[in-house]
């Protein structure tokens, strides 16, 4: 390794192998203990293990410096595959903090490129200096190439041009109708752990059932179309309530601040993340009411 490459944070496997475990080892362990025995889907379990391996040699591997006009990231101890980048190329560089992230003060960094649908190098993972020294390196390597329109420098803190408070985060998550995904999320989890019937386990209704019983003893003139009414508004309520919890975790601090020709965005209250969008490529504004 030369003096002017960098390497990963030595936490990096880690993050590697947290990555498996959430991808494999739990959905295995979880399947063991809340299905039937000896189903196929038990031995994928067994898959985490080359995978972390593999994850620990890559990471090893990983190296990036930068060059006058490009970035260049190596990979691979055995087989080794080097990536130029061109500055001039580089369209964001976003950032993703999970709660273990920011305990540890590390960051995930993507390079993205103009046309491509997948980052171009998904960096996993940095220290939040080495994160800030990638994005001010490319960005100051960009005014050289192509000097910005004049506004605020770099080293100062621009007004945010949009930060939503509680308040409008509470009325985004009661007009925009995302509990229908957590409710379908947790219908399909409860499907496959076999609580719809199916040999697995079962959902225990009788205390629900007799609730509603017991109302209608107590109200005789409750009939069942009024309690499937009641039943319907109990349900938006709940779905309101979870669009509601949504909005407050994803977009969280959300804040919109223009940088010379970038428009950046950084949210997120379990996951912080950090991108921006150079206003050449915006093309279209929508504005629903």
């Amino acid at each position: 390794m030369t003096p002017s490459e960098k390497r990963l944070h030595p936490l990096s496997f880690l993050f590697a192998i947290g990555t498996h475990i959430k991808n494999y080892l739990l959905p295995g362990i979880a399947v063991l203990f809340l299905t039937r025995p000896a189903t196929w889907q038990i031995w994928l379990m067994l898959l985490f293990i080359p995978y972390a391996i593999a994850s620990v040699v890559r990471y090893l591997g990983f190296t990036y410096r930068f060059s006058e006009e490009e970035l260049i990231i190596r990979t691979g101890l055995v087989f080794r595959n080097e990536r130029h980048i061109p500055y001039t190329r580089i369209q964001n560089i976003g950032s993703a903090q999970g709660m273990f992230h920011r305990l540890l003060r590390v960051v995930e960094v993507k390079v993205e490129t103009a046309g491509g649908q997948e980052p171009e190098a998904r960096i996993q993972v940095l220290s939040i200096a080495a994160a800030d020294e990638m994005r001010a390196r490319i960005l100051e390597e960009k005014r050289r190439v192509a000097p910005s329109a004049p506004g605020v420098t770099a080293k100062e803190s621009p007004p945010a041009l949009l930060h939503l408070s509680p308040k409008e985060l509470l009325l985004c998550g009661l007009v925009d109708n995302r509990g229908m995904v957590v409710v379908a999320a947790a219908a399909g989890f409860a499907w496959e752990l076999g609580w719809f019937g199916g040999g697995g386990w079962s959902i225990d209704t009788d205390p629900l059932w007799d609730t509603i019983r017991s109302m209608r003893g107590a109200f005789p003139l409750l009939g069942g179309a009024v309690a499937l009414v009641l039943g319907f508004l109990f349900f938006l309520i709940c779905v309101r309530v979870l669009s509601v919890a949504w909005a407050l975790v994803k977009l969280y601090d959300f804040q919109l601040v223009k940088t010379g020709r970038d428009l950046s965005i950084s949210r997120g209250l379990l996951t912080h993340l950090r991108t921006s969008i150079p206003l050449q490529r915006i093309q279209v504004v929508t504005i629903s009411e």
